[in-house]
């Protein structure tokens, strides 16, 4: 079974609770604990509401928060967000023409549309988290968000990524966080933001970088398996070695995606068998057989069920 991120959740909920009835604390107590754990604390009103409905009815709300409605008001305030809401193909493309005007005129004017294009983004995305966390209802979800965005971080103020990071919450952290492990982890191994991030979109085989002599594709980059297993899944102690790191790059060759794809048809990964290495791997004592995009999906699920990964998770 995949390690599912609701076990995150759900171990909040198991302190809560032994917390709760080991120290023999009133029933104010108790709510407010809950509502700290779960959640960023009370708003006006949330103590008389959860001791009406009683705490495990709460927690279970909050397991589910497809069921919980947002206000119209948040609603209203995300939806006026424009940039929060924009494909990431449109966004790059805004991204991108901006940089290349700058660049081309040099011109103060120039520079500062580009600056204040990347400052109306960053902005954007700190309101959306901030006014979720705040005014929605659906607490745990937001602490989840939060806690999954801090796991797979990326930088964003890296390149593209100045553009990416947004609709990186939103599509691939967003979604999984209360979800299956598993689809969590695919969810960012595919993203341009995390790809951009830590280089995995330049990742080639030695036989492609031979053939190309293409300087932008540097060979073997082997940032992203090194970090899926010391930060993402197994942690710095999970049993792997050097050549894991390796060979899981060489795993990862070919996943990547295209700036022009990405702004024409808003696609957002790309596996490329041209870039990938077809030969067979050995990899956390199994041997990987070549079968292209399939031995990354391969190594996710092995990732994901690995006890290494639980222990470090939890």
């Amino acid at each position: 079974m995949h390690f599912p991120t609701r076990f995150a959740a759900l171990f909040i909920v198991a302190l809560c609770t032994f917390n709760a009835h080991a120290a023999n604390v009133s029933q104010d107590q108790q709510v407010l604990l809950v509502l700290n754990r779960l959640g960023y604390g009370p708003k006006p009103g949330d103590i008389e509401r959860v001791k009406q409905i009683g705490i495990t009815r709460y927690i279970d709300q909050q397991l589910h928060p497809e069921n919980i409605p947002l206000q119209a008001t948040l609603v209203a305030r995300l939806v006026a967000l424009d940039t929060v809401n924009q494909a990431d193909g449109i966004i790059l493309d805004n991204f991108l023409s901006l940089r290349k005007a700058a660049t081309a005129q040099k011109d103060e004017e120039t520079k500062q549309q580009q600056r204040a294009f990347v400052t109306r983004l960053t902005d954007q995305t700190a309101e959306a988290r901030l006014a979720q966390a705040i005014d929605s209802p659906r607490q745990l979800q937001e602490v989840m968000v939060d806690f999954w965005f801090n796991h797979f971080n990326v930088f964003s103020g890296k390149g593209l990524d100045r553009a990416l990071v947004g609709s990186y919450e939103r599509d691939a952290i967003r979604p999984y966080a209360l979800g299956s492990f598993r689809d969590l982890l695919g969810a960012t191994a595919k993203h341009p933001a995390m790809l951009f991030y830590l280089d995995n979109w330049l990742s080639t085989s030695a036989e492609y970088q031979a053939r190309r002599k293409n300087a932008q594709n540097s060979g073997l980059n082997e940032n992203y398996a090194r970090e899926l297993m010391e930060l993402h899944t197994l942690g710095v102690d999970g049993g792997y070695r050097q050549n894991d790191v390796t060979e899981l790059a060489r795993i990862f060759t070919g996943w990547t995606f295209d700036q022009r794809d990405m702004v024409m048809n808003n696609r957002t990964f790309r596996f490329d068998p041209q870039r990938h290495d077809n030969g067979d791997k050995q990899w956390l004592g199994q041997r990987i057989t070549a079968q292209g995009q399939q031995e990354g999906e391969r190594a996710l699920d092995i990732l994901a069920m690995h006890p290494a990964t639980a222990r470090h998770l939890s």
